[in-house]
């Protein structure tokens, strides 16, 4: 099966969008005859095309003028690559920072800039690129490619395609087995076939015969995928990326609207209250909470109570399936400007009734890295399963717990926390600093791994402690290789935990033989029972298990 992407075009209106998808793919992607009529895309539009290396394009053409804004929103949304236009004979202008503001906030890094109609204003070329990389520095954008191109007398097209092949071809490969949310952007019926809705598909497969939760503005049901298209040809199953039509059964297309949803069924969380940080635009405290939120396809309106500058809750006016790291924009009702752009950074945040609750959770998320905390979520919980976890959007993800992306490779870094997720007792006084574990069991460097039992062990590290207290219950939390999550108080009544701490069950169940008992006292951190890390004066009565004072302590 062929490499598929999806590309959204952006720019102001009238700089040769939807002539240079007509160039690249033979199709006008104008569907209304009104759009025809004016020569000007009102709504998004669909095309697709084949590139000499075989991978296989679909293009979302989406509108430049102000006054549809939220269309423009709705293609772009969903779309994992943009290709970014400016006229040559017109230059920089007012949707042109506009859609650069919508990209940014929206994360895409993936993309290309085009400087269309050079025919037409051939000594303009050189200043219209200053001006992009001018606008584009410091954005997503900054080091995209820019291509000199007339889609009317095909100078520069060649150049294009080979530019679209290297784009693509350096593309994050999409999750072929992940969660399915494929944002709806149109919803119609067929004569004879029912009820089809279409969307971009960025994770997860699509099969003839699924049974997809349905969420939206008017509908909550659980639906059957009784037939695909892709690139308006019939197929059994579709991965991303990928325009998709699907026809589902028993369900009005009267229901259904943009901003609906088609999800992987119970895989999603369904909320309308998250906690959120901004990447890009106002603060968040300049006195603006009534707002309108663009994720996906969807626009809802919302609420924002600023926590500072950076950080705030979001309370959405209907509920929406959102995951840990998506990217909102959002936008002041009426305006045809971005207000803003966040990062989702908990979706299922406190309730906030105390006074001095709203800085306190400032803080906190100041202090959290953008993969998200999972050690804070289970800390804040006491216990909780993988399988929440990997809901919210953290549980599957390959993080190193201090923010190293990865999980290979990322050494050196010595532990600045209190908690730290590990197979062994790390060495006191600065000696050889330890690779910190990463969420679920994964740790940098390539040992470990998510279904490598680990548990989580307290040391004694004065600078931050009273922080961490805070945040952690007297017993912390741990997870064994059948990735649940429990107190050490829990753990240390379950024969089966204990079995994973002294390292006795077989490899099927992926455990370290070599893990040990790894008791350490809190208060100054003296490992195991029978003083073998160097002895300590209060004997076996000044160890004990992860997390609980010695005896010595106790008394002091």
């Amino acid at each position: 099966m062929p490499d598929t992407f999806v590309i959204a075009t952006a720019g102001h209106v009238d700089h040769g969008k939807s002539t240079l998808v007509n160039a690249l793919t033979g199709m006008e992607p104008d569907r209304w005859a009104e759009e025809k009529k004016r020569g000007l895309t009102i709504d998004l539009g669909f095309a697709w095309t084949t590139l000499p290396s075989g991978r296989e394009l679909a293009f979302v053409d989406v509108p430049g003028h102000e006054k549809f804004l939220s269309n423009m929103l709705a293609g772009l949304g969903p779309a994992p690559i943009a290709c970014f236009v400016i006229a040559a004979d017109k230059g920089w202008q007012a949707q042109s920072s506009d859609h650069r503001d919508a990209i940014n906030a929206l994360g895409i890094t993936h993309g290309l800039v085009v400087i269309t109609r050079a025919d037409l204003a051939p000594d303009s070329v050189d200043t219209t690129k200053a001006q992009v990389s001018a606008q584009l520095r410091g954005t997503t954008l900054e080091a995209a490619p820019i291509v000199t191109v007339s889609a009317t007398t095909g100078e520069g097209l060649p150049a294009l395609i080979s530019i679209l092949d290297e784009v693509t071809a350096t593309a994050t490969a999409p999750s072929t087995s992940g969660r399915v949310r494929l944002w709806v952007d149109r919803a119609f019926t067929i004569k004879g076939a029912g009820t089809v809705v279409t969307g971009t598909l960025t994770a997860g497969a699509l099969t003839t015969g699924d049974a997809v939760e349905l969420r939206g503005e008017t509908v909550d049901r659980t639906v059957g995928v009784r037939g695909l298209q892709s690139r308006n040809s019939t197929t059994s199953q579709v991965v991303p990326q990928a325009r998709v039509a699907v026809n589902l059964r028993d369900v009005p297309a009267d229901d259904l609207h943009r901003g609906d949803a088609l999800l992987t069924a119970g895989a999603w969380p369904i909320v309308d209250t998250i906690d959120v940080r901004r990447t890009m635009g106002e603060a968040l405290d300049s006195g603006v909470h009534e707002l309108m939120a663009h994720i996906g396809t969807a626009a809802v309106p919302a609420r924002l109570r600023a926590f500072d500058a950076d950080h705030a809750r979001l309370t959405l006016d209907r509920p929406l399936p959102l995951q840990v790291s998506d990217r909102i924009v959002l936008r002041a009702p009426g305006s045809r400007n971005v207000f803003a752009g966040l990062l989702v950074f908990d979706v299922d945040p406190p309730e906030l009734t105390r006074r001095g609750d709203g800085a306190r959770r400032a803080q906190e998320l100041a202090e959290r890295p953008i993969e998200g905390d999972i050690l804070a979520e289970a800390a804040r919980r006491g216990a909780v399963e993988r399988s929440v976890l990997t809901r919210f959007g953290l549980g599957d993800r390959r993080q190193c717990h201090r923010g190293a992306s990865g999980g290979h490779g990322s050494r050196g870094h010595e532990h600045k926390r209190q908690t730290i997720a590990t197979g062994s007792v790390p060495r006191r006084n600065g000696r050889r600093p330890q690779k910190h574990g990463g969420i679920c069991g994964q740790r940098c460097g390539k040992e470990g791994g998510l279904n490598s039992g680990w548990r989580l062990q307290t040391v004694e590290h004065l600078a931050q402690r009273a922080q961490w207290q805070q945040l952690l219950p007297r017993d912390p939390v741990e997870f064994d290789c059948e990735g649940h999550a429990r107190s050490d108080a829990e753990a240390r009544e379950d024969p089966g935990t204990q079995a994973h701490r002294r390292g006795d069950l077989d490899d099927a169940h992926h455990v370290e033989k070599s893990f040990g008992p790894a008791e350490v006292c809190h208060e100054c951190g003296t490992a195991d029972a029978s003083g073998r890390d160097g002895g300590h004066p209060g004997g076996d009565a000044h160890a004990g298990p992860v997390g609980q004072l010695c005896a010595e302590a106790q008394q002091r």
